[in-house]
């Protein structure tokens, strides 16, 4: 297994969410992640994008690994 680094733009992940909302949600992210989002976005968390960002680095470092091997 290889070691590497994945960086995901957090304004980048805000645009797409902007202009996507639940769809994007719905493409990448399990129905429990979805609830903690949307808990975020209801209560104006400034945390939003950190975590839409965040979450969806993880997810895709993990598609790379598998996809390797």
């Amino acid at each position: 297994m290889e070691i590497g680094i994945d960086s995901v733009e957090i304004e980048r992940i805000k645009r797409i969410y902007l202009k996507e909302g639940n769809k994007f949600l719905d493409r990448i992210y399990s129905n429990k992640e979805k609830e903690e989002l949307l808990l975020l976005e209801k209560s104006n968390s400034s945390r939003l994008y950190t975590k839409l960002a965040g979450k969806y680095a993880v997810k895709e470092a993990v598609y790379k690994a598998v996809r390797k091997y």
